[in-house]
């Protein structure tokens, strides 16, 4: 069997923290085969004396540097010496809940370098941009991540729920240079021949942001990032495409974001194309609105996945409201520049 080693990023967390750790403290496995460490990244909040009541294992960096996930765990590699006792990695967010079987379900991937768990999204009905985001993740994974998984392909790593073997984690976490780095870590092993798997079983519950305030920092981060993964990985990413179907798909994945604006674009083209005049539009117009259709079919059958049914459908009448997330997002993306990291709670 494995021993595991379960690392939780804090950056003042001291909201959420408490809840995380009565999570992680009810875990089904041999305690003697998984270790629980939180990270802390320059806390200022009351994170460390929470996780001290507990009695839990830390490792403190004060280096006034807050960069992000990715920084926080180069510095752990180097600073972290008992990781040599551990074979496979997992990387949770500081708000993350993990089924109390998570453990035993990524076990059944035992001859897997690389898993990604399902994220159950958490989100409060009451406020419409984490009912949205909620119902698209969820939906993204039981259709695009699950059929992925039966054809053998890759996915892209969520962030949260992420295991990886220790000397995968040791070679690639210090290469990363990017505030996404999930897509950043999951271009990396893709291009160097690695499969990411999907495990639906092994199951992660992640909130996500309640206000729009909250949604538009994350997204601006994500925004961020993406302008990073292009700048520094485009040459990657078409050699990535061109290595398979699968990786194609992969590829497809990672460069539509954020879907609501390819959305928008895909909706003004057809406008365009329909009030202007040139050769083969007639083509065009019907190439663009059987896409469009099958976006648009793509959410309504989506409602076939959600428990609630009534409430789902009820949410995508205001999906409009993405519109003004997204662009809050692109002004505090072109505000902050990637010098401060934006948090979502």
């Amino acid at each position: 069997m494995f021993n595991y080693l379960i690392i939780i990023p804090v950056q003042n967390e001291e909201k959420v923290i408490i809840n995380t750790i009565d999570n992680l403290l009810k875990i089904n496995y041999d305690y003697n085969l998984y270790k629980i460490i939180f990270l802390l990244d320059n806390c200022s909040d009351n994170s460390l004396n929470i996780i001290k009541k507990y009695n839990l294992d830390y490792i403190e960096k004060k280096d006034n540097q807050i960069k992000g996930k990715s920084f926080a765990l180069k510095w752990f590699i180097q600073n972290y010496k008992k990781i040599e006792n551990y074979s496979k990695i997992i990387i949770l967010d500081a708000d993350s809940l993990i089924d109390r079987n998570f453990l035993y379900k990524i076990s059944k991937n035992k001859d897997e370098n690389i898993i990604q768990g399902f994220i159950n999204p958490i989100f409060d009905k009451d406020f419409i941009s984490s009912s949205l985001s909620g119902y698209s993740e969820l939906i993204s994974q039981k259709t695009k991540d699950f059929i992925k998984s039966k054809f053998n392909w890759s996915i892209v790593l969520k962030g949260t729920g992420m295991v990886l073997d220790k000397e995968i984690f040791k070679k690639y976490i210090p290469l990363l240079k990017t505030q996404i780095e999930d897509i950043e870590l999951s271009i990396l092993l893709v291009r160097d021949g690695y499969k990411i798997i999907f495990n639906n079983e092994a199951i992660v519950s992640d909130p996500k942001p309640l206000n729009i305030k909250q949604a538009s920092n994350q997204r601006a981060r994500w925004l961020y990032g993406q302008y990073q993964i292009i700048k520094y990985y485009w040459k990657d990413l078409i050699k990535i495409a061109f290595s398979g179907i699968g990786n194609f798909f992969f590829v497809l994945d990672i460069i539509f974001r954020p879907k609501t604006l390819f959305y928008l674009i895909k909706l003004f083209l057809l406008l365009f194309f329909i009030f202007t005049h040139f050769p083969f539009k007639t083509f065009l117009i019907t190439i663009l609105s059987l896409i469009i259709l099958i976006d648009f079919l793509y959410f309504i059958f989506g409602g076939i996945l959600v428990n609630d049914k009534k409430h789902y459908y009820k949410i995508l009448l205001y999906s409009p409201v993405y519109i003004i997330i997204w662009g809050l997002s692109i002004i505090k993306m072109f505000l902050v520049r990637g010098k401060k990291w934006l948090k979502a709670r």
